[in-house]
Formats: structure tokens, sequence, C-alpha cells
């Protein structure tokens, strides 16, 4: 008999609480402003502006293109104009190393929202260095002079061109596909400063360990090193890099700031294939890191070094052809 009162009050309670949950959502999560965007050393600041959506609109990104955004640098404002596709742009000046900069936006009908972020200081790097041995794999080794009174952020990748692949399946003739792709190298590292690996484009991030990792671009601290110089050693089998006729690869290497971390790390806690194990409850919101205050987004600051490898000298070498030739 008691139990039954209980469930009869239960009952009662949950009929005198319903709601019209879509209606609710509506009115505690109003549409805020979306601001995302790189600020990069000695290039023109660029941000994109977009509405946020809830459960009630539809799966689509809204760009905003009637802002009004500005950005800060001490006593100086500038207006950042609109570019379409939510894009805003100002080329009234560079970002320079160091400085920090404030971006601004205003739209009717939705919250004003903004975000401060200063860019790192050029990568001070030396003594870059590359040789290829007789399997054709590239020794490539450069140092990198860490500041000692910052905390430093750093990335790399290489970019390059993709040799032919060839496909067979089965007991079919072999299939050459010609298309070349300008793409990252995957790369495996066992540097033990190495802290994660993934794509920044993709969303995708996991954490290294003892093992090494493979992956497109690495990131790391200078947690190991910091006010010390440290050389970064990296091995690339040249049998994934051929091109004929542009015969090169890119090495870029990026100094990073916390923001971009936080982001990704907040990613990682909640990607259970990451390699990180998360203990949060089941249905347990998502919470992926901002730094935009009245809004949602990410806003980051970079600066970065790019080294252009000439490649001709073995890409041209008879041997090397005949060695890709032989491979399948």
């Amino acid at each position: 008999m008691k139990n039954a009162i209980i469930i009869a009050a239960l009952t009662i309670i949950c009929f005198s609480c319903e709601k019209n949950i879509t209606e609710e959502f509506s009115k505690t999560n109003q549409p805020k402003i979306a601001l995302s965007g790189e600020i990069i050393a000695l290039e023109n600041p660029m941000v994109n502006l977009s509405r946020t959506i809830t459960m009630t609109d539809l799966d689509t990104v809204v760009f905003l293109n009637n802002a009004i955004v500005e950005i800060e640098s001490g006593d100086d404002v500038y207006l950042m104009n609109s570019i379409g596709n939510g894009y805003y742009l100002t080329e009234e000046f560079v970002a320079q190393p160091g400085e920090t900069y404030t971006v601004s936006c205003s739209v009717s009908e939705l919250p004003s929202a903004s975000a401060s972020v200063r860019v790192p200081e050029l990568p001070a790097l030396s003594n870059l260095t590359y040789t290829v041995d007789e399997d054709y794999v590239m020794h490539f080794t450069v140092d990198i002079d860490d500041p000692a009174d910052l905390d430093d952020y750093y990335a790399f990748y290489f970019l390059g061109w993709g040799r032919e692949i060839n496909h067979q399946h089965y007991f079919d003739s072999l299939v050459i596909d010609t298309t070349t792709v300008f793409k990252y190298y995957s790369l495996f590292m066992e540097d033990p400063v190495m802290e994660y690996t993934g794509s920044w484009r993709r969303n995708s991030f996991y954490e290294t360990d003892e093992n090494g990792a493979f992956g497109s671009t690495f990131y790391f601290t200078d947690k190991l090193f910091i006010g010390a110089s440290y050389q970064l050693s990296v091995d690339m089998d040249l049998r994934r890099t051929y091109n004929d006729s542009i015969p090169e690869i890119e090495f870029n290497f990026i100094k990073r700031d916390e923001y971009f971390f936080n982001y990704f790390k907040s990613i990682l806690r909640n990607n259970t294939s990451s390699g990180i194990d998360s203990d949060l409850p089941i249905m347990q919101p998502v919470h992926v890191y901002s730094n935009i205050d009245g809004g949602f987004g990410l806003l980051t600051a970079s600066s970065r070094y790019s080294q252009t490898i000439d490649m001709s000298e073995w890409y041209d070498d008879p041997d090397f052809i005949d060695y890709l030739n032989s491979q399948k």
C-alpha cells in the first residue's frame, strides 16, 4: 500500500511538471555568436563568424555576414570587413609576434562576443640539416632554441606531393593511379618530447606514449627542455614523397598558444578512441573548450616557420626511379 502511494505521488508530480522541452530549450539556450579564427604572425588577421544552433534548428551552419567586427591592438582599433561566408578580414596591418589582439563582434538580436589572444614569438630554429641514405630515407634534424621566460607550445608537419599508387585486386591487372596529391605526410615518431599527434583540420587528436605514435602533425610543449636547445630528429621514407615535376618537401614548424592546446585536449577528454580514458559519466554533456567571452568558438594565435627542401637530386636519380618502379 505504501509503495502504491509513493508511485501515485510520483505520477502526480511528473504530470504536474510536464513541459514543452523544445520550447524550454529555446528559451534557455538563445543563439549566440560563434567566433573562430587563427591570428597568424606576419599575416592579415581574419576570423569567421556564425550563429550557434540548437536542437530546434536545422543541422546547418548559419554564417553572419552583417556583423560589426573590430580588432584592437593597443590604442589602435581597426574595422574588419566581411568577405562572405562569415569571414572578416582587415588588410590595414599584419599581426606582429608578441602583440596582443582583441576581436569584438556585435550583430543585431545576439549578445556581443569578444576574445583576446597574444601572438607567440617567431619560432627560434637553427642548424636545419638533412641527408638521404642508400635506402632513400631522409634524416632530418633541426635545433629548437626555447626561451626560458614562457611556456611554449609547438607543432610540426611535412607537406608535399604523394607518389603514384599501385592498385591490384586479386587476379585483376595492375592499375596505376598517377594522380598527384599535395598532402600531409604520415610519420612515426619515438621522440620523448612528443605528446600528441593528429590533424587540426579534422579535429582528431591522440596522445602518444613510450612506444611512439603515427600521425601527420605532432604537438608538444617545452616542459622537458624549457629554456634550452632541443634537437628535433625526423626520418622520412622518400618512396612516399616522389613527384618528378615538383620535387619539393615543405617543412612547417608552428609555435602555438595555450588556447589551442586547451581546445584539443578538451576534445581528447571526450574521445574514447583518443588513447585517453574518459571518466565522464554516461550522458554527460560534451564540453569543448572555448575562450570566447559572451559566445562560443575558439580564437587562437600562432607564429610559423616554413622551409622548402629541394629533392630534385634524388627524384632525378635513375636508381631511385628504378627503386620506385620495383615497389608494389
